[in-house]
């Protein structure tokens, strides 16, 4: 059976909270903007993720409840996600046996995921960059053969 993992970076955010937290980091108007763009692309495409699987940091949460708004689904949030290494984001999707999931995230992670898994076909992976893949497998690993199937790069 086949899985599509959607990787997708939180929206432009606020270079400092006022709390002066990394984690407590919001979105910008702009970064509003941007992921409501992403989000309708996203939906006007073939593919239909079925859960979102979000960092609870502001900025990851704020992202995911707009798109979740948009395209009409759940968020799971996993503190794992925050600072998590590429290990972790792959770990968290395989945690869920669901044919189409959305991750939303924070680089380098899910940066370098979709870098690797696209064969390098992105050189940056800027705020509310989506990138569907496919994958032959349920589980997926950083060896899998994975089929980019879906892109949309903030303009």
């Amino acid at each position: 059976m086949n899985k599509t993992v959607i990787f997708m970076r939180h929206g432009k955010t606020e270079d400092f909270s006022d709390s002066g937290e990394d984690f407590e980091r919001i979105l910008v108007q702009r970064g509003r903007i941007e992921v409501a763009e992403a989000a309708i692309a996203l939906k006007s495409s073939a593919l239909h993720p079925q859960i979102i699987l979000a960092s609870p940091a502001f900025r990851a949460a704020a992202t995911a409840r707009i798109v979740a708004n948009i395209l009409g689904i759940q968020i799971e949030y996993w503190a794992s996600l925050y600072m998590g290494s590429i290990q972790t984001y792959i770990d968290t999707v395989n945690k869920h046996d669901m044919k189409s999931i959305l991750v939303v995230g924070h680089n380098p992670s899910v940066g370098e995921l979709a870098m690797q898994f696209s064969g390098y076909h992105f050189k940056n992976y800027p705020t509310s960059t989506l990138a569907g893949f496919e994958f032959q497998n349920q589980n997926i690993s950083l060896d899998s053969k994975a089929k980019l199937v879906f892109e949309h790069i903030r303009k």
